[in-house]
């Protein structure tokens, strides 16, 4: 709801309150308009603290709305806090209920109702402080776990009471108790080992019986794992070092065997938890670096298994390599080229996904693997042999990784690029699931067009390639094929006939921008797509006569002519592309994702518009769109 004029030429306000938003009415317009609408105000502010709104025009978000002649909904209003509030004291949220009562306290500081129910309150929590403990609420709830008053007590004692270590071990142990899945008991435990007392009881528990006590925690949840592993990892939580030690050794192992579940729910929580282990104490851990546990680990990042279980597992396998480097190194190459030897399709998906895992964080560890003689050729061989879906996917994921190795790269367009471009055509017009691999492969390409075609081939059409990906792009609902769409799309859009292409057809590049205003949460799209527009956008750098001369110098050494200057990349057209950017709608994309606020997003953005107010006729419609609000302040003057 915003102010504007009635049917009867009044003007209507609306103004903040704390409980909802109050209209006003005033007379018809005229200057005084606004100060009558103050003045119609102050009776309202004094009793209900009411504020004159800053929300702009048209942007009005009403919660609740009261007539300001009319006091029921005030009364109403305290009415449903209070209610609120009992049903959260009820559930054991007695912080909460008391933020709510003071808000209803805000309203009528002198309601009866509201001052009876905080005095309770008070007086509950004083009362069932002084005369229980942790132990007898913990026995309370084990007894009655159905309820909701036990839950409620053990929750607040949790909280408020004060109890020793001793107490807190007696408390987990009536608490494992209680059956799995209990949200109340989980809770508390969490809240139990949260504290300095906890965490000592933790630590006798895990002394006295390892194995049954992490079962027990483990029972309750990602959160209590978590904070065991902080306990574990924390030397003052023991009494020696020794007992920290092996408390490290046993939890890392049980983690272990947590992996070897068939459920992926407790592969990735073992998988968090050993993460948070070897980031906290990888020192500790040299001795436990083998073939066997590191096999285990390295079978995590199978390209078929999630995205966040084997990203866990990658920062895992990274730990490990770096608290044993030649010894890590060495069972890695073991694992890759032992099951890369091997005809079993399984192992040679499991052996492309370790190796592709690896490129991104320890890229000088992986590149001698993919350049031993014979790997690559033997890769394209078998993959195309097997012609499996899976085994498919894993060579395309090893070799799109291996493109940030400039030799790896070389390679690859030496060896593969006729088979890329085959999977490509294969699969241009195909609807299954092996359009992956087609999104794959052009993607590929894409990374190693910087590489000059070998005598006889023929060159990669980027802009064919440009084009291919928007097709799939616009076209599925796949947020893994859309994301490798995108990135190679932005891979390519620096080549300037590939930016002609893609800026001319208006239409599809507004189903682009569609596209990325959708998954603006979505970080590896969001990126790639600014990425593009910030290529689209880009005017060529200016070279001082120094620059020029050398790059001169440089063509005479290696034999060849100086690059000729991209026409596309003429201010002219450069321009032209900006104006075509405006007009199909990127403002509130850009917009969207200044919100992001990450480093990078933020300098592609800027990037953006300053080209977009390159050009004086751009201004105006930057400053009608309000984009001179979102950018960061640096641009605003190139704007102004």
């Amino acid at each position: 709801m915003s102010d504007g004029d009635d049917e009867d030429g009044s003007r209507s306000y609306v103004w903040s309150l704390t409980c909802g938003l109050v209209i006003c009415r005033v007379a018809p317009r005229s200057r005084t308009d606004r100060r009558h609408g103050l003045h119609l105000g102050e009776e309202w502010t004094s009793k209900y603290n009411i504020k004159p709104s800053s929300t702009p025009r048209n942007e009005w978000r009403a919660v609740m709305v009261i007539a300001a002649n009319n006091e029921n909904g005030v009364t109403a209003r305290i009415e449903q806090l209070c209610e609120v509030a009992a049903g959260l004291r009820a559930a054991g949220r007695d912080r909460e209920s008391l933020r709510v009562l003071q808000e209803a306290h805000k309203i009528d500081p002198g309601n009866v109702q509201v001052v009876e129910a905080l005095e309770r309150l008070s007086l509950a929590d004083v009362e069932s402080i002084a005369t229980g403990s942790l132990l007898a609420a913990c026995k309370d709830l084990s007894a009655k776990p159905g309820s909701s008053k036990a839950a409620s007590s053990v929750l607040r004692m949790v909280t408020n009471a004060k109890y020793e270590a001793k107490e807190a071990e007696e408390s987990l142990q009536i608490l494992f108790q209680v059956a799995n899945g209990h949200l109340a008991k989980d809770k508390a435990v969490l809240g139990i080992i949260s504290t300095l007392a906890g965490q000592h009881a933790v630590a006798t528990l895990l002394k006295a019986q390892a194995t049954v006590s992490f079962q027990q925690l483990w029972n309750c949840g990602d959160a209590v794992v978590s904070s065991v592993v902080s306990t574990v990892t924390t030397p003052s939580t023991w009494a020696t070092g020794n007992d920290r030690e092996s408390a490290e050794k046993d939890v890392f192992q049980l983690l272990l065997a947590r992996l070897l579940e068939p459920a992926q729910e407790a592969a990735e929580m073992a998988m968090r938890a050993l993460a948070k282990l070897l980031t906290r104490r990888a020192s500790d851990f040299g001795p436990f670096v083998d073939s066997s546990n590191f096999e285990i680990i390295l079978s995590m990042l199978n390209v078929q298994l999630p995205a966040a279980l084997r990203s866990q597992a990658t920062l895992v396998t990274a730990k490990f390599l770096e608290i044993s480097p030649d010894k890590g190194q060495r069972l890695l190459t073991e694992y890759v080229v032992n099951r890369a030897r091997r005809p079993a399709i399984d192992d040679l998906v499991d052996a492309f996904s370790v190796a592709a895992s690896i490129f991104p964080v320890l890229p000088a560890t992986a590149a001698p693997l993919f350049l031993t003689p014979g790997f690559l050729d033997d890769l394209v061989g078998v993959t195309r042999k097997s012609n499996s879906a899976r085994l498919g996917r894993a060579a395309l994921e090893l070799l799109s990784a291996a493109c940030v190795d400039k030799a790896c790269r070389e390679s690859i367009a030496g060896k593969c690029t006729a088979w890329l471009q085959e999977i490509v055509d294969k699969n241009s017009d195909d609807k299954d699931a092996r359009i992956v691999q087609g999104t794959m492969a052009a993607l590929i390409l894409c990374k190693i067009q910087a590489v000059p075609p070998e005598k006889g081939s023929s060159p990669i059409d980027l802009a064919k390639l440009a084009i291919y990906l928007r097709t799939i792009m616009s076209t599925t609902k796949d947020d893994t094929i859309i994301q490798t769409a995108v990135e190679g799309i932005a891979y390519a859009s620096v080549r300037g006939r590939v930016k002609h292409t893609l800026a001319k057809d208006t239409v599809s590049m507004k189903k682009m921008i569609d596209i990325l205003q959708s998954r603006t949460n979505q970080r590896g799209v969001l990126f790639g797509g600014l990425t593009t527009i910030s290529n689209l956008t880009a005017f060529r750098t200016e070279e001082s006569a120094e620059q020029q001369k050398l790059s001169q110098l440089r063509a005479y050494a290696n034999q060849s002519k100086e690059e000729q200057k991209d026409r596309h990349n003429d201010d002219e057209e450069v321009n032209a592309r900006c104006r075509i950017v405006i007009e199909i709608g990127t403002i509130p994309l850009l917009n969207t994702a200044v919100k992001q606020a990450t480093p990078t997003v933020l300098s592609l953005v800027s990037n953006i518009a300053f080209s977009l107010a390159n050009h004086p006729k751009h201004r105006g419609l930057l400053v009608q769109q309000g984009k001179h609000q979102e950018v960061p302040p640096s641009c605003v003057t190139n704007m102004n």
